[in-house]
């Protein structure tokens, strides 16, 4: 059986697997920086996987501003509580003097133009291969031989942690959690990404 796209029309669905419809990422294949070659080469299933992939790792990587609209939706738009900051501010802001941005609230129901974007993106960087998840990047283990541990109690001994110092051969993930141009895409409406830096537009915060 064939995998289905079912994609999320912006009223909290409770069984979207994803944000776009393939015409969107087939259009978008050919232009852009990130391009595909590889994406009219793949088969439906293909497709579709890769689709379903890229909405997983938006929602499962980004801690977006706001909530879920509703409390039975699948994916993490649409939301409530979200802003965009615009501007500059005419008048001036009051609550935050000289500040020159001008709040806009994200609509509630649909899924920003922005989200949509940064799917059929990363469903090309997939495709190609140009982009690996977090959790697929390779730790290299220690050298041979052991390495020095240091130890730490905490809670007077109730807790034992132990540090492998010998980090010099060890290669830990660099840049940013997703690709740079789709990151800095949806910087607006997120309050960080797992694994990188806060941001001043950030609102609320979820997940600690």
């Amino acid at each position: 059986m064939s995998i289905q796209i079912i994609v999320e029309d912006g009223t909290g669905m409770p069984d979207s697997n994803s944000y776009v419809d393939v015409s969107d990422v087939d259009a978008a294949a050919p232009i852009g920086p990130y391009a595909s070659a590889k994406w009219p080469t793949l088969d439906s299933d293909q497709k579709a996987n890769t689709m379903i992939s890229a909405t997983a790792y938006l929602d499962a990587l980004i801690v977006w501003n706001g909530y879920p609209l509703v409390a039975t939706q699948s994916l993490e738009w649409p939301r409530y509580g979200v802003v965009r900051y615009t501007g500059p501010s005419t008048p001036p802001d009051t609550m935050w003097p000289g500040w020159p941005m001008l709040p806009q609230p994200v609509p509630v129901t649909g899924v920003p133009p922005e989200v949509k974007q940064a799917q059929t993106q990363l469903c090309l960087c997939l495709a190609e291969g140009s982009w690996v998840p977090i959790g697929a990047q390779t730790v290299p283990a220690a050298s041979p031989g052991g390495a020095p541990v240091q130890h730490m109690s905490i809670g007077g001994g109730a807790i034992d942690l132990s540090f492998d110092t010998n980090i010099t051969n060890r290669v830990a993930p660099s840049g940013t959690v997703l690709p740079p141009l789709i990151q800095a895409l949806l910087v607006p409406l997120y309050g960080y990404a797992v694994g990188g830096g806060t941001f001043w537009q950030s609102k609320v915060f979820q997940g600690g």
